[in-house]
């Protein structure tokens, strides 16, 4: 949900460039939220969000971190994620 919420702000606020603010709250997101699940995961979504295309040139860790994420929520509604296997 918090990655919807992203998109979100990114669109209504017309953003370009992220704010210095959201870089520093995903950043602290991204080291407490760290996980092996979403580690080895580059495929690309084919639906890959514009907003996370703000992040891409000067922020590419938060650029990896909210790909990899929206490829687990796809993995997740297509059936792909067995969570009693974690995989």
């Amino acid at each position: 949900m918090w990655l919807d919420l992203i998109e979100q702000y990114i669109i209504l606020a017309k953003a370009t460039t992220p704010s210095s603010d959201l870089v520093n709250l995903l950043r602290t997101f991204m080291d407490k939220r760290s996980s092996d699940v979403f580690t080895g995961d580059n495929e690309l979504l084919a639906t890959h969000s514009p907003s996370h295309r703000i992040f891409e040139s000067d922020y590419p860790d938060i650029h990896k971190f909210l790909r990899n994420v929206a490829n687990f929520q796809k993995r997740c509604s297509e059936g792909e994620f067995d969570r009693k296997q974690g995989t």
